[in-house]
């Protein structure tokens, strides 16, 4: 059974968001029935909350972001339990141990060449499919002519 104000929660996060939110908060309820305990109080979610980002940290799933959507969904329906410390200074050290890495720029000898061909022809796409998937290492595509 649902809060009566969760509609009105609901409609501050968008309707994608919920539904990763969801899933995520699942996964992590399910991580803790899987260890035979119930959370019943604050420190208790922030506990099993850090400890379920300690094991995916070390074992490599679920991801940083996954971890990251479970602490907001907890936080988004159970607000009186927010803020978590414990887990958001988990969180912020696994980032700092390993931050992002952004994807790397397109080079620009290719953008200029897929427009020279995109000038000429409509089959400039397969030519660029091709080169991703070569350098990418995805493995050969089948390119046509």
């Amino acid at each position: 059974m649902q809060p009566f104000w969760t509609p009105l929660l609901d409609g501050n996060v968008k309707a994608a968001s919920l539904v990763r939110y969801d899933a995520e908060v699942r996964h992590f309820i399910a991580f803790v029935r899987d260890r035979g305990d119930r959370i019943e109080t604050k420190e208790d979610l922030d506990y099993w909350m850090s400890y379920y980002c300690h094991v995916a940290y070390t074992e490599g799933s679920p991801s940083k972001g996954a971890c990251e959507k479970a602490l907001a969904g907890c936080e988004h329906w159970l607000p009186e339990f927010k803020p978590l410390p414990l887990t958001r200074r988990c969180l912020r050290g696994w980032r700092r141990l390993q931050p992002s890495v952004p994807a790397p720029p397109f080079p620009r000898d290719l953008v200029g060449l897929a427009r020279r061909s995109h000038a000429r022809s409509e089959k400039w796409r397969w030519g660029l499919l091709c080169w991703w998937h070569t350098t990418v290492g995805c493995g050969p595509v089948r390119c046509r002519g």
